[in-house]
C-alpha cells in the first residue's frame, strides 16, 4: 500500500513543483488576487455600489451606509505601508547610479564587450523589478480608488433620491444623515491621502523607469560601438606585440576582478527573494532519478536497472543528476550576468568532459582529449579578463597547438565515437576552422575579434557535445518515467519505444536550435541578426483589403502545425491495451484520449491567431465565404470529425470491445479525430470512418458483459435413445478444459422423425468472448467423439 502510494504521490509532486516553479510572484499574485472590481473602459467599476444606487427606502439606505462604512473603516484606519516600495526604490537607484558611474568612466579606462553585456542584463533586471512594482502600485491605487469611490456614493443626493419626493422624512433621519456624512467625509480625507502617496510613488517608479531606459539605450549604442571595433586592426602583429605599452598584470587582474565581484554580488543582492529557496527545492528533484535506481538497487532489483536500455544514466547517474541541477539553477535565474551564465555552463561542461572522456575517448587519443579541454578552459578563463594583455595575445596565439593535433587524430577521434558520427565530423572540422581563422587574426593583431572567434568555436565544440550527451540523458530520464508510470497503470500505456523514436527527432530539432542561438550570442551577432530579420518578418503587407506581415503567417503555421504535432504525438505514444482476461475492464481511455486531441487542435488553433495578431473580424469575413464551397467538398470529412467528437462523449463503445458492423465483427483498437481502426477475427485492420460507426447499425458485445450465447446444432440417427444422448452430451461438455467458461447449458430437441433423423440443439453462454471460436470447436470435437464411442452415428453437427 505504501508502495503504491509512493508511485502515485511522487510523479505528482514532480509536476505540482516543475508548474509552482515556473510561476514567477508577479503572475501567482495576477492568477490568486483577490477580487476588487472590474474595469469598464478607464473607469474602475466596484458592484457594490450598486447597493446604495438602488436602495427603495430611506431606512434601507442608512441600513447599506452603514455596512459600506464598517467595511470601510479597517483598510481606512490600516493605512498604506508604502516603507516596502521606498526601499525598493532606494536600492534599485543605487544600482542605477553605479551601472551609470561605470558607463560614464568607460570612455577613460575602456569598456569590455563581456562588460557591458553583464551591465545590460542588470539594467534588464532593474527594469523587470520596476515592472513588478509598478503592477503591484496599480492593484494598491486600483483597491483604494474603489474605497475613495464607495466613501463617495455616501453622499445626501444619493440619500435625496430615495426619498421619492417627500422631503418630510429628511428630518426623521437628519441625525442619522449628518452622522453617516461626517464618518463617509472622515473616509474620504483617509483614502484621498493614501491616493496622494500612491501617485507620487507612481511617478518616482516612471521616473526610475525612464532613467535605466536612456541607460539601457546607452549600453546598447556601446555595444555597437565596441562590436564596429571588431572589424579594426586594433593591436599591433604578433611579431612587433610590444610595440604598444599595455596596462600591468596586477591592475588586468584588479579590474577583472572588480568587474567579476560586482556583477555577481550586485546581481545575489537583488535577486534573492522568497521565490529562489523554492526553486532551489525544485532542482532537488533533478536527483529523483537517482534516488530511484537507489530504491531499486536497495530491494534487489539490481538486475532490473540492469536490463534497462538506457543511454548514461545508469552508468554515470551522479554526473547527469549534476548537469540536471546546473540546468535548472541557470533556467531558474530571472537576467541573470553573462558571466553567471558562462560560471554555470562552465561547470556542465566539465561533468559533460568527464562523461564523454570515460565513454568514447580511447586510450590512444586521452592525451589529445586532456590538451584541448585544457586549452578550453584557459580561454574559458581569459573571457573573464576585460583588457588585452600580451600574456593573452600568446595564448590566442598558442591555437596552432590543437589545430595541429586536430589535424592529425582527426580520423581517430571521430571513429571513437560511435554515436552520431556526422555530427562530431561537423563539429570538429567547424572548431578547426575558427581556430585557424583565430591564430591568423591575432597574428595580424585583430585580437578583439580573434578572441572571439576562437572562444565561440571552441564553444561550439563543447555545447555540441554536451548536446549529445543531454538528448540521450533526457530519453533516460522520460524512460524511468515511463516506465515508472506503466508499472502500475495497467490500462493506459505510453509506448516506451515510440518515445524513443519520436521525441528523439524533437529534441535533435530543439537542440540544433540552441546550438546556433548560442553560437550567435558568443558572436555577439544575436541581436543584430534578431533586429534585421524582425524588421523583415514584421513590415506589413497587404492582399486586397487584408493587412498582414510574414511573421504572423510564420507563428501562425508553426503554432498550428505544433499543436497538430503534439495531437498525433500523444496518439502515437498512448495506447489502451486490452487483454483476454474475463475481469478486465478497459473504461474508456480512448474515449478520453480522442477529446483531449481535439481540445489541443482546438485551444492551439486559438493560440496560434492570439499569438499571430491576425485580425479577428476580417478572418471570419474570409472564412464565412469559404465555408459554403469547403462544406460541400469537405462534407464526409466533417461529418467524420463530428461523429469523432460524438463518440468521445456518448461512448457507444471503448477500445477493446468486441463490435460487428456491416457484418463484419472484430476488436476496437484505436479511436482516432476521423475514423476509428477495428481489428477483424482473421488478423485484418478495418479502418471504418466514425460516420458510418454513427449512422450504421452497429453491435457491442461486450458493451455491459463478455458473455454470449452459442448454439450447436446435432442431427443424429432415430435409432438412438433421449436419455443417453442427454448424456452424453453432459457428460463431453463438463470433460473439456474450458468448462470453466461456461455457463447455463440447455440440451433440447428440435424436431423428432422415426423415419429419417433426430435434431438436436445444445445452447450455453460462455464467460470470455473472446475465446468463443476456441469453446465451441472443443465441445464439437468432444461431443462427436463420446457419440461416435457408443455406436451413435453422428449425421452433422455444428
Amino acid at each position: 500500500m505504501i508502495r503504491n502510494s509512493f508511485k502515485i504521490i511522487l510523479p505528482l509532486l514532480f509536476l505540482f513543483y516543475l508548474l509552482l516553479g515556473s510561476i514567477s510572484i508577479s503572475t501567482a499574485q495576477n492568477l490568486f488576487s483577490p477580487y476588487t472590481g472590474q474595469k469598464s473602459g478607464n473607469t474602475f467599476i466596484d458592484k457594490s455600489n450598486a447597493k446604495i444606487q438602488v436602495a427603495l427606502t430611506p431606512s434601507e439606505w442608512l441600513q447599506t451606509a452603514n455596512n459600506q462604512i464598517n467595511e470601510l473603516l479597517l483598510p481606512a484606519f490600516a493605512g498604506l505601508d508604502s516603507t516596502q516600495w521606498n526601499d525598493e526604490f532606494e536600492r534599485l537607484r543605487e544600482h542605477d547610479n553605479v551601472i551609470s558611474q561605470i558607463i560614464l568612466s568607460s570612455s577613460e579606462r575602456g569598456i569590455s564587450l563581456k562588460e557591458l553585456s553583464d551591465l545590460e542584463s542588470q539594467s534588464r533586471g532593474i527594469e523587470y523589478a520596476l515592472m513588478i512594482i509598478q503592477e503591484d502600485i496599480s492593484k494598491v491605487s486600483n483597491t483604494f480608488t474603489d474605497y475613495h469611490r464607495r466613501a463617495t456614493a455616501l453622499t445626501e443626493e444619493s440619500f435625496n433620491k430615495t426619498l421619492l419626493n417627500d422631503t418630510t422624512l429628511r428630518d426623521v433621519y437628519i441625525d442619522e444623515l449628518n452622522e453617516i456624512k461626517r464618518s463617509s467625509d472622515t473616509l474620504r480625507r483617509y483614502f484621498a491621502s493614501h491616493l496622494d502617496v500612491i501617485n507620487t510613488k507612481q511617478k518616482e517608479n516612471r521616473t526610475l523607469i525612464l532613467q535605466n531606459g536612456l541607460m539601457h539605450l546607452t549600453i546598447k549604442e556601446k555595444i555597437k560601438e565596441e562590436q564596429r571595433k571588431f572589424t579594426t586592426q586594433d593591436e599591433p602583429v604578433l611579431w612587433n606585440i610590444f610595440a604598444k605599452s599595455y596596462s600591468d598584470y596586477s591592475t588586468v587582474l584588479y579590474n577583472s576582478y572588480s568587474m567579476l565581484y560586482f556583477s555577481l554580488t550586485t546581481y545575489f543582492a537583488q535577486t534573492w527573494s522568497k521565490k529562489l529557496p523554492l526553486k532551489l527545492f525544485l532542482i532537488l528533484i533533478a536527483f529523483l532519478p537517482l534516488i530511484y535506481l537507489k530504491y531499486l538497487t536497495r530491494k534487489g532489483r539490481q538486475g532490473e536497472v540492469e536490463m534497462m536500455p538506457l543511454n548514461y544514466l545508469n552508468k554515470y547517474p551522479v554526473q547527469i543528476c549534476l548537469i540536471y541541477m546546473f540546468a535548472l539553477i541557470q533556467l531558474s535565474l530571472e537576467y541573470p550576468p553573462l558571466i553567471l551564465n558562462q560560471l554555470i555552463y562552465l561547470f556542465i561542461v566539465l561533468i559533460t568532459s568527464l562523461i564523454v572522456f570515460k565513454e568514447f575517448v580511447g586510450k590512444e587519443l586521452k592525451a589529445y582529449y586532456i590538451i584541448i579541454f585544457v586549452y578550453y578552459l584557459l580561454i574559458k578563463l581569459s573571457d573573464f579578463i576585460s583588457q588585452i594583455s600580451p600574456a593573452e595575445r600568446i595564448l590566442y596565439a598558442l591555437s596552432i597547438v590543437p589545430i595541429y593535433l586536430t589535424i592529425k587524430n582527426f580520423s581517430k577521434f571521430t571513429k571513437d565515437i560511435r554515436r552520431n558520427q556526422n555530427m562530431v565530423k561537423f563539429l570538429m572540422i567547424f572548431f578547426l576552422a575558427h581556430l585557424i581563422t583565430g591564430f591568423l587574426l591575432n597574428v595580424l593583431g585583430r585580437v578583439a575579434l580573434s578572441k572571439i572567434i576562437i572562444s565561440s568555436g571552441m564553444n561550439a565544440l563543447y555545447v555540441g557535445l554536451f548536446l549529445m550527451i543531454a538528448i540521450y540523458a533526457i530519453l533516460d530520464y522520460l524512460y524511468l518515467m515511463i516506465s515508472f508510470y506503466n508499472s502500475f497503470t495497467p490500462k493506459f500505456l505510453i509506448d516506451i519505444e515510440t518515445v524513443r523514436t519520436k521525441i528523439l527527432r524533437l529534441l535533435w530539432f530543439f537542440a540544433i536550435i540552441f546550438w546556433v542561438v548560442t553560437y550567435l550570442v558568443d558572436l555577439n551577432s544575436l541581436m543584430y541578426i534578431y533586429e534585421k530579420l524582425s524588421a523583415f518578418l514584421s513590415v506589413p503587407r497587404k492582399l486586397g483589403s487584408i493587412e498582414f506581415s510574414l511573421g504572423t503567417i510564420l507563428i501562425f503555421n508553426f503554432v498550428l502545425y505544433l499543436s497538430f504535432y503534439i495531437s498525433g504525438l500523444m496518439k502515437d505514444l498512448i495506447e489502451v491495451k486490452h487483454t483476454t482476461s474475463g475481469n478486465y475492464d478497459s473504461g474508456n481511455s480512448g474515449g478520453f484520449l480522442l477529446i483531449v486531441r481535439l481540445f489541443i487542435v482546438g485551444f492551439g488553433f486559438l493560440i496560434a491567431l492570439a499569438a499571430s495578431g491576425m485580425p479577428i473580424d476580417k478572418l471570419t469575413i474570409l472564412i464565412s465565404a469559404l465555408s459554403v464551397g469547403i462544406g460541400f467538398g469537405l462534407q464526409s470529412i466533417v461529418n467524420n470529425l463530428v461523429s469523432g467528437v460524438i463518440i468521445a462523449v456518448e461512448k457507444p463503445f471503448k477500445i477493446g470491445d468486441l463490435v460487428e458492423v456491416n457484418g463484419v465483427a472484430g476488436r476496437v483498437r484505436e479511436l482516432s479525430i476521423r475514423s476509428s481502426i477495428i481489428t477483424t477475427t482473421e488478423g485484418s485492420e478495418m479502418i471504418v470512418p466514425n460516420g458510418e460507426l454513427i449512422s450504421k447499425t452497429l453491435i457491442n458485445w461486450t458493451m455491459n458483459n463478455n458473455s454470449k450465447k452459442e448454439i450447436i446444432n446435432l442431427e443424429l440417427e432415430t435409432s438412438t435413445k433421449d436419455n443417453d444422448v442427454h448424456r452424453i452430451i453432459v457428460d463431453s461438455v463438463e470433460s473439456v478444459a474450458v468448462f470453466q467458461f461456461i455457463s447455463n447449458l440447455n440440451i433440447n430437441i428440435v424436431s423428432y422423425s422415426t423415419a429419417e433423423s433426430q435434431s438436436w440443439s445444445v445452447d450455453y453462454r460462455i464467460s470470455v468472448i473472446s475465446r468463443s471460436s476456441e469453446i465451441k470447436s472443443k465441445l464439437i470435437l468432444a461431443i462427436k467423439r463420446n457419440l461416435e464411442q457408443t455406436d451413435m452415428k453422428v449425421i452433422k453437427i455444428g
